[in-house]
């Protein structure tokens, strides 16, 4: 081979690789502004879920709307809840990463992550129990009332032009006692069961770490998660007790004019609860995989 045909070929070699070397550098650059486009929308999404949970917390049933708005709430509650064991999910998907160390994501990160899922279930929690506290209480009124009618004659009481029927009063808050003592149930169930499995975890890392043959990097994460799951039975506990001790809520009555409408529009607010949650956890996905296509490229560029 002559000098000038390998020199061109040095020329070209090195031309190819600086080039390469600049394609990742600048996909490496790409990625790394593409990871705050996404936290700042899955932070958008969330505040979405927010904002709808607040909306059905400040409503309440009337005698046209029955059960709609009561129902709806239970709705977003299911929804929430499914949302918690999709968190938990995740979380201890992150968990497993973080002890395998193999997804080049750095540790800190993942770990940054667990304690945003756990944040996010704290909230959803709190969300589920505050729509919960919004149901209309039972109180006191009467059942029957008096309505014009004909004239009509009664042994031993003469003509009267009054008559006797169950109040539609009386008849919504049946209905509200019915749905609020039916969601009552069921979070108080939930919540027990919680307490329940917190407590299982607590006992379960507390036997695991007394082992001898556990690596410092097991240990680490057990007492981790041990300390995590001691402040969850905690708190269940608190909401426990804060849960037997209901305020009357402030809620404004859907007004019968939009009583009919109310149907539609909060089963499209329900809809984009759960539309909602479902983008939360796909941008989630595609942020992970941004960043362990980042990690790759920066251990390849250095």
């Amino acid at each position: 081979m002559n000098i000038g045909r390998l020199l061109s070929f040095g020329l070209a070699f090195a031309f190819f690789t600086n080039l390469n070397a600049e394609t990742k550098k600048v996909d490496m650059d790409a990625r790394k502004r593409s990871i705050p486009i996404l936290e700042k929308h899955i932070e958008q999404r969330a505040d979405r879920v927010e904002v709808i949970v607040n909306d059905l917390s400040g409503l309440k049933d009337s005698e046209k709307s029955k059960q709609r708005v009561s129902q709806l709430k239970m709705t977003a509650m299911k929804g929430l809840a499914k949302s918690i064991g999709r968190y938990n999910a995740k979380r201890d998907a992150l968990r497993q990463q973080i002890l395998d160390a193999r997804s080049g994501i750095p540790k800190e990160i993942l770990e940054r992550d667990a304690a945003v899922f756990d944040e996010h279930i704290a909230k959803r929690v709190g969300q589920i129990l505050d729509l919960s506290k919004s149901f209309t209480q039972e109180k006191e009124v009467e059942k029957y009332e008096k309505v014009d009618g004909d004239d009509f004659y009664s042994v031993g009481l003469g003509w009267d032009d009054e008559i006797e029927q169950i109040s539609e009063e009386w008849r919504q808050n049946r209905r509200d006692r019915v749905m609020d003592h039916k969601q009552r149930r069921e979070v108080l169930e939930a919540l027990n069961k919680s307490m329940e499995s917190e407590e299982d975890q607590v006992n379960a890392l507390q036997a695991r770490l007394k082992r001898r043959d556990i690596v410092n990097l097991d240990r680490s994460l057990m007492q981790t998660e041990l300390e995590r799951h001691k402040g969850l039975l905690q708190v269940r506990k608190d909401q426990l007790k804060e849960f037997t001790n209901i305020s009357k809520p402030e809620t404004v009555e859907a007004s019968p004019e939009d009583a009919l409408d109310l149907q539609r529009s909060l089963n499209d607010a329900a809809n984009d609860l759960r539309r909602d949650l479902d983008s939360v956890f796909a941008l989630y996905s595609n942020l992970n995989r941004e960043r362990q296509k980042l990690a790759a490229l920066s251990k390849k560029v250095n």
